[in-house]
């Protein structure tokens, strides 16, 4: 083939257009600005979520265990997966239809494809793994062998197993390797259907997010403990109705993408809803952690600390009542309250002087009537407090009782 015939090849449409339609392959249409705001909340929203649970469990809690390591890993690789679908937003951009590509662009275009197919494919069950580990750390007591600790493993041997296989067969397709994505070399790709096994993935994502969506729902339902309760637990948990409702539309547009030669339009719905799954499996397991980030922090006693610090005009108030002498009679004093009420200064401080207390039935009532307050310096009142502390002789065995308190009524 003469270098001229490689040129226009090359400068030809990709795919030929249906009757009626013009290739556009200066200007074509796309949803980048779409797709560019949908990626930057995948990447906001997974950093929150991922950074929310290493604090809670590395900093706070201080201990992690494998789902934790394994849940860094798959945030790593869906960080990869995010930025090379961006990179799919050049020229010409995410849902271009193919005839809008000349060929030169296609190849480049297949090779991110391929490439972010392949580290999806290791990010989603390293990531579904991890989810299952913290459902057996949560809700399968050390020692039982029930339905959530056989259920997890069934999940996660179900996904190393399958995605190792569709690992493989995705890279043996074609002959030679580079005619995965350079349709140009001559070549074959008939080892494997790449279309189907796609589709088969996205069925078998789809029966384990339900099944890992139902593994805590079923533990906590059992729980003796009031509906409302129960019901607050659940919600927690419940992010994983999302990644479900992801999956079945990943599952549909695979199988629009395995009927369809229209690949780069087919494939971005794709790519899409496979990152809108895999933020929900994220976000399903850094939920629940995230109120032990929120204690850990402080940030509760940030916002009291805010509350009580001082208003301007009471700032201005105090000021001016520095620059002045101390006169109890400068003083507004009002009483409230009966035989436990109180005495509500506003003003400058009361200087603190002795006072005699009048005994009640129970207690002990300072006097409404303030003129019996002599002018010194003194002492109105004291109280003490006594704090009791036990230890219990098992610390281990009631540790567990809290942490798994199902673990006697659960099936």
């Amino acid at each position: 083939m003469t270098d001229v015939n490689v040129d226009n090849l090359l400068n030809g449409p990709a795919l030929k257009p249906p009757p009626g339609i013009t290739a556009n392959f200066t200007h074509p249409h796309n949803l980048n600005a779409y797709a560019h705001a949908s990626l930057t909340i995948f990447l906001v929203l997974s950093t929150i979520a991922v950074a929310g649970r290493v604090y809670a469990r590395w900093v706070y809690l201080k201990c992690a265990h494998l789902g934790d390591y394994l849940l860094l890993i798959s945030y790593l690789l869906y960080v990869a997966c995010v930025a090379l679908v961006w990179k799919l937003t050049e020229f010409p951009g995410l849902f271009v239809h193919q005839w809008d590509f000349l060929v030169r662009d296609l190849i480049p275009y297949l090779h991110i494809s391929f490439v972010v197919s392949n580290v999806f494919v290791v990010c989603l069950p390293t990531l579904k793994v991890a989810i299952c580990l913290e459902w057996i750390h949560l809700f399968s007591p050390p020692g039982t062998r029930k339905f959530v600790f056989w259920t997890s493993y069934f999940v996660i041997a179900l996904n190393v197993v399958f995605y190792f296989i569709s690992l493989v067969l995705t890279n043996i397709a074609c002959v030679p390797y580079e005619h995965t994505w350079n349709k140009l070399l001559p070549g074959t790709c008939t080892r494997s259907d790449t279309a189907k096994t796609g589709v088969a993935g996205a069925v078998i994502n789809f029966v384990s997010d339900i099944i890992i969506f139902v593994i805590p729902q079923r533990t906590i339902w059992n729980l003796q403990m009031p509906v409302r309760r129960r019901l607050g637990v659940s919600i927690v948990f419940a992010m994983g109705i999302f990644a479900c409702t992801a999956a079945t539309a990943r599952l549909v547009f695979s199988e629009k993408r395995g009927a369809s030669d229209d690949f780069t339009y087919s494939f971005a719905a794709v790519a899409i809803t496979a990152l809108t799954e895999a933020l929900c499996g994220l976000l399903v397991m850094c939920i629940p952690a995230i109120p032990k980030a929120y204690v850990g922090m402080k940030i509760p006693q940030l916002f009291t600390a805010i509350r009580s610090w001082p208003s301007r005009e009471h700032l201005f108030r105090s000021k001016d009542s520095n620059t002045k002498p101390s006169s109890f009679q400068s003083s507004t004093i009002s009483s409230k309250g009966g035989a436990r009420g109180y005495v509500e200064v506003d003003g400058s401080a009361v200087p603190l002087s002795e006072m005699h207390a009048v005994q009640s039935n129970d207690s002990y009532q300072i006097p409404s009537d303030l003129s019996q307050v002599e002018r010194g310096t003194g002492i109105i009142r004291t109280t003490k407090f006594e704090a009791t502390e036990d230890y219990g002789s098992n610390i281990k065995l009631d540790y567990d009782d809290r942490r798994h308190p199902w673990k006697k009524t659960s099936p």
